[in-house]
């Protein structure tokens, strides 16, 4: 719980999204090694799980994406 008040904190993550904060930080716990040297989750399906798609962006994070609505593509910053 600390973990996620700090980075909530750090991030200036507003309230309407703190729930899907939660979600993804949960996520990231049961694909991380714990106690026992392997992941809860690894030890529910027996599969190494591949954590790389969420350590690629830190929840929350500015991103830049190409707009290509109107047939013109243009940079937007969103995240």
């Amino acid at each position: 719980m600390k973990k996620l008040k700090a980075r909530r904190a750090r991030r200036r993550i507003p309230k309407c999204v703190w729930d899907y904060h939660i979600v993804w930080e949960a996520q990231i716990y049961t694909r991380t090694v714990h106690k026992d040297h392997c992941t809860p989750l690894e030890t529910l399906t027996g599969d190494t799980v591949d954590i790389s798609e969420w350590i690629e962006f830190e929840f929350y994070d500015l991103i830049i994406y190409w707009d290509d609505r109107d047939g013109d593509t243009r940079q937007s910053i969103g995240r």
